[in-house]
């Protein structure tokens, strides 16, 4: 027990004096928080908008407003021809145009469908796929209240039976924000860089400097050396993630639902087999280089 105590000792000894592990284990882990928590992201908050309104009618007009109402659609022009729709599109002005055609109120009024043409940017599909949905979804709110208005109107305040009004609901990230699936991601990343890389490269470094024949003949027996090796990479893989899930809560306010000790346990077993893994790279590995 003595002896694995050394070892372990060393090894932490040995982070403290190599730039490039210190480097890889503390700040690596924050640029990576930094990179995927603020930086890569894929949500859409603002939509630049131009609208089209061929028909200047007061449904026309508060169909915009709906949009407007969102706080996703920032409506920065109003055109009266096509040349500028394409011109402000060229330019990435906007990511979609709204065009409104002609009779869009008097279709509406006899009952008929009123068709509306968007125009995307499509140079990011992501964006655009993401924008569509929007889209549909204030469409689809702005039909069912017309239609709530009619009948109304008529006297009848119930939906007809015939129609089928779908209620959705998103499980395990309600607002699809991207930094709620990125941001835990970091805990996996973090245990193979830190088990897996480092593991490998330790070992291997031994090998390089002519350091690990000289442990192997001395009174340190065989697991007492392997375990006195990776016990620091458990310690400092654990102790990282642990920084990641505060900074998860308290930064990017992503709490962990369920049992945290199970995550943890979780943790334990993915941490084995990269380890194990890492030993396996040492072993037939010669150079860092090559480990890496």
């Amino acid at each position: 027990m003595k002896n694995l105590l050394h070892i372990i000792k060393k090894e932490f000894l040995q982070f403290k004096r190599d730039p490039k592990m210190f480097g890889i284990i503390l700040i690596a882990p924050v640029i990576q928080l930094i990179l995927l928590g603020y930086a890569a992201t894929l949500d859409v908050n603002i939509v630049h908008t131009l609208v089209f309104d061929q028909d200047r009618s007061e449904l026309s007009r508060d169909f915009i407003e709906e949009f407007e109402g969102s706080g996703f659609f920032s409506i920065e022009h109003y055109v009266s021809d096509y040349n500028e729709v394409t011109e402000l599109i060229d330019n990435g002005e906007v990511i979609v145009a709204i065009v409104i055609p002609n009779n869009f109120e008097k279709k509406i009024q006899r009952h008929e469908t009123a068709k509306v043409q968007l125009l995307f940017n499509g140079s990011d599909g992501n964006t655009a796929s993401i924008v569509a949905g929007y889209i549909s979804n204030i469409t689809a709110k702005f039909s069912r209240e017309i239609l709530m208005e009619y009948l109304s109107a008529g006297g009848t305040r119930t939906i007809p039976s015939a129609q089928i009004t779908p209620v959705i609901r998103v499980w395990y990230n309600p607002l699809l924000k991207t930094r709620n699936f990125m941001v835990p991601g970091i805990v996996g990343l973090l245990l193979s860089n830190i088990t897996l890389i480092l593991a490998s490269l330790a070992i291997v470094k031994e090998k390089e400097v002519g350091t690990l024949e000289q442990l192997i003949v001395t009174p340190i027996k065989p697991f007492e050396l392997i375990s006195g090796k990776m016990i620091p990479f458990i310690i400092l893989g654990f102790a990282s993630v642990l920084i990641v899930i505060t900074a998860m809560t308290f930064i990017f306010d992503i709490p962990v639902r369920g049992s945290i000790y199970f995550l943890l346990f979780a943790c334990f077993l993915y941490v084995l087999s990269t380890l194990g893994f890492g030993i396996f790279v040492s072993t037939i590995s010669q150079t860092q280089q090559q480990a890496m």
